[in-house]
C-alpha cells in the first residue's frame, strides 16, 4: 500500500514539473518567434550609413575641444536638412516592404521593387554623407587631420590584452 502512494505522489509532481517545463518552453519559442516574424522591425528607423569609420558624428568630433567641436557641428547641423528626405522617404520604402512582406497572396515584385528603393535610398543617403564627411575633414586643421587618421588607423588594428 505504502508502494502504490508514493507512486501517486511523485506522478502528480512529475506531472506538474511537465506542465510548467512545457510552458516555460513555449513562452521561449513564443519570444523567439516574435522577434523573428516581427513584421515591424521592418519600419524601425535605422541611423543612415554614411562612411564606417566616420558613421558616428559624435565619436568623430568627440577628441576636439569643446570650442572646435561647437564649429565642427554646425556642418553636420548644416546637412540635416539634406539628409532629412532620404530619411522620410527611407521610413516610407521600409513600410512599404512590411505591407508587401505582409501582403497575402505574396507579390514578390512588390518585395523586388521595395528592396531596390531602400537600396536607392541608401546610396543617396551615403553619398550626402560623403560630402558631409569631405566638408568636415576639409575645416579641419592639419593637426585635427592627423589626430583624425590615427584614430582611424587604430580602429583597424586588433586590440591585445595590454591595451
Amino acid at each position: 500500500m505504502t508502494g502504490s502512494a508514493d507512486r501517486s505522489g511523485t506522478g502528480r509532481w512529475l506531472g506538474i514539473a511537465l506542465v510548467l517545463s512545457l510552458a516555460i518552453n513555449a513562452f521561449i519559442v513564443g519570444t523567439i518567434a516574435t522577434r523573428i516574424i516581427d513584421i515591424r522591425s521592418f519600419r524601425r528607423p535605422n541611423p543612415p550609413p554614411v562612411v564606417d569609420a566616420l558613421a558616428d558624428g559624435n565619436r568623430l568630433l568627440r577628441g576636439f575641444p569643446k570650442e572646435r567641436r561647437a564649429e565642427l557641428r554646425r556642418i553636420v547641423t548644416d546637412y540635416r536638412p539634406k539628409l532629412k528626405p532620404h530619411r522620410d522617404a527611407l521610413d516610407e520604402a521600409r513600410n512599404a516592404l512590411a505591407d508587401a512582406v505582409a501582403a497575402n497572396p505574396l507579390d514578390l515584385p512588390r518585395v523586388e521593387a521595395a528592396l531596390t528603393a531602400i537600396q536607392d535610398i541608401r546610396a543617396g543617403m551615403r553619398d550626402t554623407g560623403r560630402g558631409l564627411t569631405i566638408d568636415l575633414i576639409a575645416a579641419m586643421t592639419p593637426a585635427e587631420r592627423k589626430e583624425l587618421a590615427e584614430r582611424m588607423d587604430r580602429r583597424k588594428k586588433p586590440r591585445t590584452k595590454s591595451e
